[in-house]
C-alpha cells in the first residue's frame, strides 16, 4: 500500500461572510452593543462548530457570553482573548434523572436573569428544551433562537419507556418560548410540525447545518488504488456502523482488495453506543479494517481516503460528510433525514437505502471496480459543498435569521458591514462535536 499522504496546512483565506440587507440589528443593552448569549451542551462544539458563528457576532460589534456544562483552564482563556464571556452550568447530557433536569432549568434561568442578553441562541435537544424552559420562567424575553442540531434520543428508534414522550412533552413547552426554530433539514422540520410539537404560529426556517470551511477542507489528490473507505463519526449502532462491518466482510469473502479506516470514539453514555468489545466482535477477522480511533483532525483521514461513508438512520445534517465533500472525496450515504439531501445521487455519492447490507456492498463494490467514477463523484461534491454548504454562507443564514425574529420592520436599519476580517477561534480540545 503506498505510504500514506501528510496533510500540509495552508494558510487559510479570509472572505466576508455574506448578509442579508434590510435586517435589523436586536435591541441594545446599556452599553449600545447587541448582548448575544450561546448556549450549548458540550464546550468542544464551541470551538469546532460555532468559531466562525462567533467570529461573525464579534466583528458585528455583539457582547458575547457563552453558556457549557464545563471550561478547561486553556478554554476559557482563550474565549477571554476573544472577547467572549465563559459561564458554566449543570447538564448531563445523557440523564433521565428528574432533580438533575430542573436543576440544568434553574441554572439557566440564573444565567439568562444575570446577562440580560438581547439574543439567545440555543444548540441542540437539552439546551433547547431545558433552554426554552428557562426563557418562560423570565419577566421580559430576549429574543429567542432554537437551532435543532439533532432530535435527542427521544427520537431514537431503539429508545423506549418514558424518555420519547418527555422528551415530547419537553419539546412542546420549551419551543413557544423562541421567536424562531432553525432545522438543519427539511425532514426534522415537517416532522415536528406533524407530532405538533411547532406552535402555529411560531416561525421556522432551514440551514444547512453548521457549514464546512471549504478553504480548510480543499480539494485534495487521489491515491492509486486499492481503494479506501473511511468512516467518521461515534462508534453508534445509529451511525449504521453495524451494517457498514457487514458489509466489508461480504467484500472481504468475495476477496474484494479495498481498505476500511473507523474513524471515531465510543460514545459510553449513549443508549445506542457500541462497546469496545462488539466492535472487537466485528471487525473480527477482516484485515481491511483499521481502527483509527479518534483524531482531532480528520483531515490526513481523508486525505488518504477515496470515499467518503456513513449510512446513518438519521442525522440533523453530518459535518463529517461535508468536510469529505470539500476534500473531493466521493460519498456514500443512506436515503434517511439530513443524509439523502445532503448529495446528488449518482452524481455526487451513491445513496442507499437505510439498513440495507446488500446495497450497501454494492454501492462499494461500484467504487471499488471503478475508480474514475470515484474521481468523477469527488469533483462534484466539491463543487457541491462549496455552491451550498461553505461555513461563510450558514453562518450569514444564521445571523439573518436572528436579525428578522427581532421583529424589524421594512424600515429598519441594515446591519454594520464588517470592518475586519474574522479571526477563526483555533480548537483547543479534541473534537467531539455534532453528531
Amino acid at each position: 500500500m503506498p505510504a500514506p499522504l501528510r496533510f500540509q496546512r495552508k494558510p487559510r483565506e479570509r472572505a466576508r461572510c455574506p448578509r442579508s440587507r434590510g435586517h435589523a440589528l436586536p435591541p441594545q443593552g446599556p452599553t449600545g452593543r447587541p448582548k448575544t448569549l450561546a448556549i450549548e451542551a458540550h464546550e468542544r462544539a464551541i470551538f469546532t462548530f460555532r468559531s466562525h458563528f462567533l467570529d461573525e457576532l464579534i466583528a458585528e460589534g455583539h457582547t458575547i457570553t457563552v453558556a457549557a456544562p464545563r471550561f478547561t483552564q486553556s478554554q476559557r482563556r482563550l474565549l477571554k482573548r476573544k472577547g467572549i464571556r465563559p459561564r458554566r452550568f449543570f447538564l448531563s447530557r445523557r440523564s433521565t434523572n428528574p432533580l438533575k433536569e430542573v436543576l440544568s432549568v434553574v441554572m439557566l434561568s440564573r444565567i439568562l436573569m444575570q446577562e440580560s442578553a438581547d439574543i439567545v441562541y440555543c444548540f441542540g435537544p437539552k439546551p433547547v428544551m431545558y433552554g426554552g424552559l428557562a426563557l418562560r420562567m423570565l419577566r421580559t424575553s430576549p429574543h429567542g433562537v432554537a437551532v435543532i442540531t439533532g432530535l435527542g434520543i427521544g427520537f431514537n428508534a431503539n429508545s423506549r419507556g418514558i424518555v420519547p414522550s418527555l422528551q415530547r412533552h419537553l419539546y412542546r413547552r420549551a419551543l413557544p418560548s423562541f421567536h424562531r426554530i432553525i432545522f438543519q433539514n427539511s425532514d426534522d422540520n415537517d416532522l415536528f410540525h406533524s407530532m405538533g410539537l411547532i406552535p402555529p404560529d411560531s416561525l421556522t426556517d432551514i440551514v444547512r447545518g453548521s457549514g464546512v470551511d471549504t478553504d480548510s477542507y480543499p480539494q485534495w489528490p487521489l491515491q492509486s488504488p486499492p481503494i479506501s473507505f473511511v468512516f467518521v463519526g461515534r462508534f453508534l449502532k445509529s451511525k449504521g456502523l453495524v451494517e457498514l462491518l457487514r458489509a466489508a466482510r461480504s467484500l472481504h469473502q468475495s476477496g474484494a482488495d479495498f481498505r476500511l479506516r473507523l474513524v471515531g470514539w465510543h460514545d459510553l453514555g449513549h443508549s445506542d453506543s457500541i462497546t469496545e468489545a462488539e466492535l472487537s466482535g466485528l471487525v473480527d477477522g477482516l484485515p481491511e479494517v483499521e481502527l483509527c480511533g479518534h483524531l482531532s483532525d480528520v483531515r490526513d483521514a481523508l486525505a488518504n481516503s477515496h470515499v467518503f461513508i456513513l449510512p446513518s438512520h438519521r442525522e440533523g445534517l453530518s459535518r463529517s460528510t461535508l468536510e469529505a465533500m470539500s476534500m473531493g472525496r466521493a460519498i456514500i450515504t443512506s436515503n434517511a433525514p439530513g443524509c439523502r439531501d445532503v448529495i446528488v445521487d449518482g452524481e455526487s455519492g451513491i445513496v442507499v437505502p437505510v439498513k440495507d447490507v446488500a446495497k450497501l456492498t454494492e454501492a462499494m463494490e461500484v467504487y471499488i471496480s471503478s475508480p474514475k467514477l470515484v474521481q468523477t463523484h469527488g469533483v462534484a461534491a466539491r463543487t457541491r459543498a462549496r455552491a451550498l454548504f461553505d461555513v461563510r454562507a450558514v453562518t450569514g443564514q444564521l445571523i439573518a435569521h436572528a436579525w428578522r425574529s427581532s421583529g424589524a420592520g421594512t424600515g429598519a436599519t441594515p446591519p454594520p458591514s464588517m470592518h475586519s476580517q474574522p479571526r477563526m477561534i483555533a480548537a483547543s480540545s479534541q473534537r467531539k462535536g455534532e453528531p
